[in-house]
């Protein structure tokens, strides 16, 4: 019979638990007392399940769920039911069909109308500076001073 127990132990800041376990064959002859120990246990094995990202799953009013998106329409917040989380995957046992387009982060902003702007396929916003580009409002605009637009000495 085997037994994990129910509170840490911390010994010069090292947390661990006793764990008490039935070995079988040889490897019962390997172990002594006070060594270390690194191993998995695998407590059970789902079969066809639905998963989704753990980092995908939030909670609004106190109620698990996912966003999800649909073309055309802003995100939407779909209440779950779930179940065992494994590494970064999590079941949902109820409230999705597998059919659905999970977001791991909701847009903060919806898209643009047109599909892209000129501004942002540049790298920046109308807010940085005048449509199409060029120097913010009260930047100096030319050549610097003394200098000529491709960066060599006067009259060169």
């Amino acid at each position: 019979m085997s037994q994990i127990a129910t509170q840490a132990i911390v010994e010069q800041n090292v947390t661990s638990f006793e764990v008490k376990v039935a070995l079988v064959g040889d490897s019962a002859q390997q172990l002594r007392s006070g060594m270390n120990v690194s191993t998995q246990f695998k407590v059970g094995q789902l079969q066809n399940v639905l998963t989704v990202p753990t980092v995908a799953v939030t909670r609004q009013n106190n109620v698990s769920g996912v966003f999800v998106g649909t073309p055309n329409q802003p995100p939407r917040f779909i209440p779950i039911t779930t179940g065992a989380t494994i590494n970064n995957r999590t079941e949902v046992k109820a409230g999705l069909d597998g059919t659905e387009h999970v977001l791991l982060n909701v847009p903060s902003e919806p898209p643009p109308s047109s599909g892209f702007s000129w501004p942002n396929l540049l790298g920046g916003s109308s807010k940085d500076g005048p449509p199409g580009g060029g120097p913010p409002d009260g930047a100096p605009s030319g050549p610097p001073p003394g200098g000529s637009p491709t960066g060599g000495a006067p009259g060169q």
